[in-house]
């Protein structure tokens, strides 16, 4: 009964983190009951001896699906965060872990020991939800490129321990060849949406560079178009303007050819103002 309560409220504790990952509340939802369900009685075979204790780690694969299947979330993103949410519980029991021998030395009783840490453990996560601080952990999966780098270098940790085991045993189970095949196969995915992430990115830095190089282009158009407006408007005031100083019609269609004239030779560069006689 204590290695129930202790394994539910282990897992509990990273339930509640997955939550407040994301600043939510956790909802009891048939997701929720039925993968906690599952990850206990999981536990429990490996503590029976059922299963290799070397398989634990599916433990938290099935955590990633109960994720992906609870948020509707990119793989990426749901394997990233999973991570961090185990991390800062696996934090905090390494902490509880102290006063936890307390406990042992008390009741010489190591499940006791393992209840009180895990009691701790809950609470401390409960307390952490209520302050935000797990919001904040989460600026390592908003960058594509250092998300996938964090993903690929944990798989390929768990990916090397088992091969670390199977070459010192020489021998491999059934159990631990799935494991290490999953994470293998976890681990060249990863690289390789890694690769097709940089190379977006890449792609779209080009786009970026390039929108900005038109915009430019576009500025330099437009302030040139108002200048030209601004010199066009002079000219005529100053065509205009030629009636209140020349009294003779000749002299002022003569004054204002020459005008003409000279208006040509300066923008015989700009189309804009080109003038015809």
């Amino acid at each position: 009964m204590i290695k129930l309560i202790y394994l539910l409220a282990e897992v509990w504790a990273i339930v509640v983190s997955i939550y407040a990952m994301r600043d939510k509340k956790v909802k009891l939802s048939i997701n929720t009951v039925f993968f906690v369900f599952l990850e206990i009685l999981y536990m429990l075979l490996v503590s029976y001896g059922i299963i290799i204790k070397e398989t634990l780690i599916i433990v938290y694969v099935v955590f990633v699906a109960y994720v992906l299947l609870e948020f509707n979330e990119k793989l990426l993103d749901a394997i990233c965060k999973t991570i961090l949410s185990i991390l800062m519980v696996t934090i905090v029991q390494m902490i509880s872990y102290f006063p936890g021998v307390l406990v042992f030395q008390i009741f010489k009783n190591e499940n006791i020991m393992v209840m009180f840490i895990n009691g701790i453990t809950l609470f401390i996560i409960y307390t952490l939800r209520r302050w935000g601080l797990f919001p904040k952990s989460l600026s390592l999966c908003k960058n594509k490129k250092l998300e996938y780098l964090f993903v690929i270098i944990v798989s390929f940790v768990i990916v090397l321990y088992y091969m670390i085991r199977i070459k010192k045993n020489e021998l491999i189970s059934l159990d631990v060849y799935i494991v290490s095949i999953i994470f293998i196969i976890i681990v060249i995915y990863m690289i390789i949406r890694w690769q097709r992430a940089n190379y977006e990115i890449e792609l779209r830095e080009e786009q970026i560079s390039s929108i900005r190089t038109c915009d430019q282009s576009l500025q330099r158009l437009i302030q040139q178009t108002r200048k030209n407006q601004h010199d066009f408007h002079n000219h005529l005031i100053a065509i205009l303007g030629m009636n209140a100083s020349i009294h003779t019609y000749e002299d002022l269609i003569k004054k204002q050819n020459e005008y003409c004239k000279h208006i040509e030779n300066e923008n015989k560069f700009y189309l804009v103002l080109k003038i015809q006689f």
